[in-house]
């Protein structure tokens, strides 16, 4: 195919994109793309997420679960679209009945909700420090009954400061970095934090069953701030290993597995296979499963 009638074709494509937006055809489409991927035919031709603008928003059902959806943004785009990109269900997996567990970084509420539809007779602790995002958090949660999710706008670090966020790409809001203060930034948006002990002395946390942590390259800023709080409740973790938001960060995917060994936590791949710091692949994002030695 030549380069012109590719762009021949690239341009009624996005025509036909931008004139299904908002309407039956768009649903029809959200619809047919539920567990695909990008290379399915019926994402090709739904609208872009840069076609997307601020003042859209959508309300579906996924997974028996109720959300407003600003599909302008990534992670809302990928749930309305039901992108099967990033499966979870090693992370789902792990939640029984009656746990008590903590959500930092909640996002927009996908994991959170889904850990309240799996666990409804124990509690769920939601952490989203970004204002904006904790708002659409909020009314996610607000638009269910579950009736044992906190949910705060907070940051969990290794002290108890003010922040500032890095912000990411205007349609990916979910990779905003957090700073500290002094590290040279143009932010101009102060973030309230607290160290996970703090947090669990001031609100007379008993138990911690499990702990899901994706903070963007602040995983050590957490568990240096919960030291306490892991050798008393000894939870199972849940833990992304981005290498290269950790090195934006001064740190590494491999210290950060370094670090969790000399917090007695076994270290292992979401197949269950124990992880060699050595040899893993930083060269992408991957999920590892921490446990305590007993």
């Amino acid at each position: 195919m030549s380069s012109v009638v590719y762009n021949v074709k690239m341009f009624f494509l996005n025509i036909w994109k931008k004139s299904i937006k908002g309407t039956s055809i768009e649903t029809y489409l959200a619809n047919k793309t539920q567990g695909k991927n990008w290379q399915n035919i019926f994402i090709k031709i739904a609208p872009a997420i840069e076609q997307y603008t601020t003042t859209d928003n959508r309300l579906v059902n996924r997974f028996g679960i109720n959300y407003c959806l600003h599909p302008y943004d990534y992670d809302d785009y990928v749930l309305y679209y039901g992108l099967d990109i990033e499966p979870r269900n090693e992370l789902f997996d792990l939640v029984k009945e009656g746990m008590v567990i903590f959500d930092i970084g909640t996002n927009i509420g996908h994991v959170l909700l889904t850990f309240a539809s799996k666990n409804k007779t124990g509690k769920i602790y939601g952490f989203e420090p970004l204002p904006n995002i904790y708002e659409r958090a909020k009314k996610n949660v607000s638009l269910n009954n579950f009736n044992n999710i906190i949910l705060s706008n907070v940051a969990v670090a290794d002290s108890s400061e003010d922040l500032v966020v890095q912000l990411s790409h205007s349609h990916h809001s979910g990779s905003s970095r957090l700073a500290k203060k002094d590290i040279n930034t143009s932010s101009t948006t102060t973030i309230k934090a607290i160290t996970l002990d703090e947090f669990v002395h001031k609100n007379n946390i008993q138990q911690i069953d499990f702990m899901k942590i994706d903070v963007e390259g602040f995983e050590k800023n957490v568990l240096t701030g919960g030291k306490q709080t892991l050798q008393k409740f000894k939870p199972v973790m849940f833990i992304e290993v981005n290498d290269k938001a950790q090195q934006a960060q001064a740190f590494s995917g491999k210290l950060l597995i370094e670090l969790l060994e000399s917090l007695h936590y076994q270290v292992y791949t979401t197949d269950g296979e124990l992880i060699n710091k050595e040899t893993a692949d930083y060269t992408t994002h991957f999920d590892i499963i921490c446990k305590y030695k007993q």
